[in-house]
């Protein structure tokens, strides 16, 4: 159950950040847990939980977010992931039987082998006491 509230709180916070767009009528979403459609509208975002450890007091979980984009200028990709730090970076939250504060670990900026995609990575450490 804890992994799946951190999911939804996560996913539900990104959204906020950066939500759906409609296009034709149609809902485009445009944050994706692991993966992202080949068809996704850009700039979007992935997030991904990979690991987690349980010191005994408390569990650790590393929460790995990349944004894409298509543009050559990255400041629209930049001004997104400042918004998504801005939201998570040492926010402290508390539902349920759950209490959790996320920490930034890094900023990355990576290539990708498509030289016209544009990618950032933010890793974040969610300290988790609880559950």
């Amino acid at each position: 159950m804890k992994m799946i509230k951190i999911r939804q709180y996560i996913s539900e916070l990104l959204e906020l950040v950066h939500p759906d767009v409609e296009i034709d009528g149609e809902k485009h979403p445009r944050v994706h847990f692991q993966h992202a459609d080949d068809d996704s509208i850009y700039p979007f975002l992935v997030f991904d939980l990979p690991n987690s450890y349980d010191d005994g007091s408390m569990e650790n979980f590393v929460l790995e977010i990349d944004g894409w984009d298509n543009k050559s200028d990255t400041i629209p990709l930049e001004t997104l992931m400042g918004e998504v730090d801005k939201e998570l970076h040492r926010h402290t939250v508390v539902f349920d039987d759950v209490g959790m504060t996320f920490y930034r670990e890094n900023r990355l900026s990576l290539t990708d082998p498509d030289t016209r995609l544009r990618r950032r990575k933010y890793v974040y450490q969610i300290r988790v006491h609880g559950e």
